[in-house]
């Protein structure tokens, strides 16, 4: 029902700034956030809840390629927010210059079991049509010499079975959580309800938008820092970035809707699985066997697809 009208025109209802604790005052804490690509969708949850925060935010490399900007600024941020790793890096070492606290950077593979990183022969990233992210089977396949026409028939789900991409769930829980836990922050709470809406992640390192406001209030709630109740969930940037899709055989067990359908980064625009293998073996084939090499974090994972194929 709209506000009741009188000769003067409509009567504005205003909101009682005292039922929000921090809306309405001047901003009291200056918090910086140095962290993965999730750091834009972190500061926005964080201000949207906690009003009187000004959360100024920045990725690991940008403030590293940036440091001269930060360095005299550094003492006035009432926090420093970053991951464990990255607390003494290359330009500086956060606990020297004020307060710190740590966040674990969101990692969860069980949807994206055949989700892999791959190094060039200088240790640098190797990028293809979606990004970062490739896939371990398909690596596979070319490094054993596969004609490409032949790898679609490789994703199946007896196959995934071989390659442990079914056993995923619990340790990908128990090692997210941990982290959380090791941080301070309690997470396990929401992570019930992460899992019964949908995929709560676009790819092993990219939470969903609602995943991100939960570890915000985490972290907000652990700082003492007052927030807005139901407060509102900003739009998810990452849905810009590349999303990599939870396979069909792989979403049925966990409930969730599956497909082979890979969103490319920065385009509103899918590929099919067939597509994709083109594109990678495009990528792998002007390169040397030898030259690339599975990021040492996925080796192990990737030597069981090697094995099994």
């Amino acid at each position: 029902m709209p506000p009741a009208a009188t000769a003067a025109g409509p009567r504005r209802v205003l909101p009682d700034l005292e039922t929000y604790p921090g809306a309405g005052v001047a901003t009291t804490r200056k918090w910086l956030l140095v962290f993965n690509c999730t750091n834009i969708g972190l500061a926005n949850c964080m201000q949207l809840q906690a009003p009187e925060l000004e959360v100024e935010s920045v990725d690991f490399g940008r403030f590293q390629k940036d440091f001269g900007g930060y360095k005299r600024r550094l003492a006035d941020f009432d926090l420093i927010l970053t991951a464990p790793h990255f607390v003494r890096n290359a330009k500086v070492d956060f606990a020297s210059v004020g307060r710190v606290r740590t966040l674990p950077v969101p990692y969860f593979d069980a949807y994206h079991p055949d989700l892999c990183y791959l190094d060039g022969s200088a240790g640098e990233v190797v990028k293809g049509v979606m990004g970062d992210y490739h896939s371990k089977l398909i690596t596979a396949a070319w490094k054993k010499g596969i004609p490409r026409r032949q790898v679609r028939g490789l994703f199946d789900p007896r196959r995934y079975e071989d390659f442990g991409y079914f056993e995923r769930w619990e340790p990908a829980k128990q090692r997210l959580l941990a982290g959380f836990d090791d941080a301070g922050l309690d997470t396990g709470r929401y992570f019930r309800g992460w899992s019964l809406r949908r995929p709560f992640m676009h790819s092993v390192n990219h939470p969903a938008i609602d995943v991100v406001s939960d570890i915000a209030r985490s972290v907000l709630d652990c700082e003492g820092v007052p927030t807005v109740p139901g407060a509102l969930v900003p739009h998810d940037n990452l849905m810009n970035g590349p999303i990599f899709p939870v396979y069909d055989e792989i979403a049925e067990p966990l409930g969730v809707p599956g497909s082979y359908q890979f969103k490319l980064p920065t385009q509103y625009r899918c590929i099919g699985l067939q597509a994709f293998i083109d594109a990678s073996y495009d990528l792998l084939e002007s390169r040397s066997r030898k030259e690339v090499q599975p990021h040492k974090m996925h080796r192990a994972s990737l030597e069981r697809v090697l094995e099994a194929l």
